[in-house]
């Protein structure tokens, strides 16, 4: 049932990437949000050259790994800008990458430090991702994501790119 739900969105063209691949973004969003540490995540590549993914952590656990290494963070905004946050997540997303064709890796991402919400109509009373909303919510953020405009992870991302994701 599932299989044939997601069979359907790529025929139907969810999202045509700008190589011409067509993907459905819940079958990425599905593998990756599996991950313990990743708590939501949110794909975006339609009419795009790559994957781009907005991802919130399952903070409780990014915390207590870290704490095992001798480090806390104040606040979720600091856990999502240090790099070695940053860094940790990408090595969790590029170890999914081994189930997915290239179309299909997510090549940028952005660490939020808030879950999405039900009251910004961004996830449904079943906790599905409202793709569109969060979108148009983050549309600045997602389109930085393409044209290059860093954030503290994508600055990260830069200094490390011994693999990308």
């Amino acid at each position: 049932m599932e299989q044939s739900r997601l069979k359907r969105q790529v025929l139907a063209g969810a999202d045509l990437t700008a190589l011409g691949k067509k993907i459905a973004p819940q079958k990425i969003e599905k593998f990756l949000g599996s991950d313990f540490y990743i708590e939501q995540v949110a794909c975006f590549g339609d009419r795009r050259k790559y994957i781009a993914a907005l991802i919130v952590p399952a903070f409780e656990a990014v915390q207590e790994h870290f704490k095992d290494e001798g480090l806390s963070f104040a606040s979720r905004e600091e856990m999502v800008n240090d790099p070695r946050v940053v860094e940790f997540m990408k090595s969790r997303i590029e170890s999914y990458a081994a189930n997915f064709a290239d179309f299909e890796k997510v090549k940028r991402f952005k660490l939020l430090p808030h879950e999405f919400s039900l009251e910004k109509g961004e996830i449904t009373p079943t906790l599905k991702i409202r793709r569109k909303v969060v979108q148009a919510n983050y549309a600045a953020l997602i389109e930085s994501l393409y044209l290059g405009q860093q954030s503290e992870a994508g600055e990260a991302w830069q200094r490390h790119k011994t693999v990308p994701v």
